[in-house]
């Protein structure tokens, strides 16, 4: 009876959809911060794309749902006012240096592989547009810009 029991709660934790997605409640423009906000309102945090394997399942969900892109809860933490030096901060309390161009960051952005924006761009967004035809990559962008969030 036990190991029926623990079959069942394996099954549900493997076909767990384990997050939220702001568009599907309506919001689709949000700044990181209200992004954020909008994720501890709900009892949850942003997504932290803290594993190889979780970035491929979340960076799929863009192809999946032909969505162009959404707010990670990653956020770049800058040494100097280089691109040297430079780390990763996850909501799980993950921090990760970064290597310019390698999975799951895109190789295209305007001033070479992502992330690219030194300072000026601090925020991490999951995105899958033309503009960057690689599919769906890691971008440093500027935290005001307006986008749905995923919640977990």
């Amino acid at each position: 009876m036990l190991s029926m029991r623990l079959i069942i709660v394996l099954n549900v934790i493997a076909t767990c959809r384990c997050y939220l997605a702001s568009w599907e409640r309506g919001e689709n423009s949000l700044t990181w911060s209200e992004a954020e906000r909008w994720c501890q309102n709900r009892g949850l945090r942003m997504v932290s794309l803290d594993t190889i394997s979780k970035a491929h399942e979340y960076l799929n969900i863009l192809s999946r749902e032909n969505r162009p892109y959404f707010w990670t809860g990653g956020f770049k933490i800058v040494a100097s006012g280089t691109r040297s030096g430079e780390v990763v901060r996850w909501p799980s309390g993950a921090s990760f240096p970064v290597h310019r161009g390698g999975f799951p960051w895109s190789n295209r952005g305007l001033h070479g592989p992502q992330p690219d924006g030194g300072d000026q761009e601090l925020c991490i967004a999951a995105l899958n547009i033309d503009f960057y035809p690689d599919g769906p990559h890691l971008h440093d962008i500027g935290c005001s810009h307006r986008k749905p969030v995923i919640c977990e």
